[in-house]
C-alpha cells in the first residue's frame, strides 16, 4: 500500500480511519489481548512508525472506533426516543433501546473491553478528548430521558444510563456463548429461563426505569 504522508486535514483523517478499519478487522477474527501494532500494520501492509503517525497506542486506536460507534449509537437512540409521548410506559423505551443496540454489533463487542484495557496506554490528550465527548452524548441522551420523564432529572437519566451500560457490556458476552458453554447450559433447559440479550436487557431497562420513577412518587 501507498501510504506517502498525508499532508491535508482530509488526508490525515482518511489514513487514520483505514487504521480504525483495520483494527476492526483483526478484532472480529482474534480477541483483542493478541492484537498488536504490529498486527494492524500487516495488516494494512505498511511499517509500524506510520501508525505511531496518527496514534500513540493501540488502546487509542480502540477508543477512536468506540467513540465512533458510540455516537452513531446514541444518537440513533435519541432520534427514536423522541418519537415517543411523554411518560411513555418503560416498555416502550426498552423496546427502542434493544433495537437500537441490536443496530450496533460492533459497539456491543466493543463495551466489555471498555473498562478493562482500552483506557491504558492512551495519551492524556487522547483520553481527555474521548471523555469529553462521551459525556456530552450521555447529556443528551439524560434530556431526552427527562423530556419523556419530566420528574427526572439528569443525573438520574446518567445513572439509567450507566446501569444499562452494564447488564448490556457484560450480556452480550454471556448471551454469544462458547459450544462448551452452550451444552452446560441445556442442561438448565428445564427451569425455562430465558437468558437471551433482547429478553433481560430489556426487563433490566424497564426494573432501572420503573425505580427511578417510583422514587420521584
Amino acid at each position: 500500500m501507498d501510504w506517502k504522508r498525508a499532508r491535508s486535514t482530509e488526508q490525515i483523517e482518511s489514513r487514520k480511519q483505514e487504521i480504525l478499519d483495520a483494527a476492526y478487522r483483526l478484532f472480529e477474527e482474534t480477541e483483542y489481548d493478541h492484537i498488536t501494532l504490529n498486527g494492524i500494520a500487516r495488516e494494512l501492509q505498511i511499517s509500524k512508525p506510520s501508525i505511531y503517525r496518527y496514534f500513540s497506542s493501540r488502546e487509542e486506536i480502540f477508543l477512536d472506533i468506540y467513540g465512533q460507534e458510540y455516537e452513531r449509537f446514541t444518537k440513533e437512540l435519541i432520534g427514536e426516543l423522541m418519537q415517543l409521548s411523554t411518560d411513555p410506559l418503560p416498555t416502550e423505551v426498552s423496546f427502542i433501546w434493544v433495537k437500537v443496540y441490536q443496530n450496533h454489533p460492533k459497539l456491543l463487542k466493543l463495551m466489555p473491553y471498555l473498562g478493562v484495557a482500552l483506557e491504558r496506554n492512551s495519551s492524556e490528550p487522547s483520553l481527555k478528548s474521548f471523555k469529553a465527548t462521551n459525556i456530552d452524548l450521555q447529556e443528551q441522551l439524560a434530556k431526552q430521558l427527562t423530556v419523556l420523564y419530566p420528574t427526572l432529572t439528569i443525573q438520574d437519566g446518567f445513572y439509567i444510563q450507566y446501569y444499562v451500560f452494564l447488564i448490556a457490556s457484560s450480556l452480550w458476552t454471556l448471551s454469544n456463548p462458547t459450544e462448551p458453554m452452550q451444552q452446560i447450559l441445556r442442561g438448565y433447559q428445564h427451569l425455562n429461563i430465558d437468558y437471551s440479550f433482547n429478553h433481560v436487557l430489556s426487563q433490566g431497562i424497564e426494573v432501572h426505569i420503573n425505580n427511578f420513577i417510583q422514587k420521584k412518587q
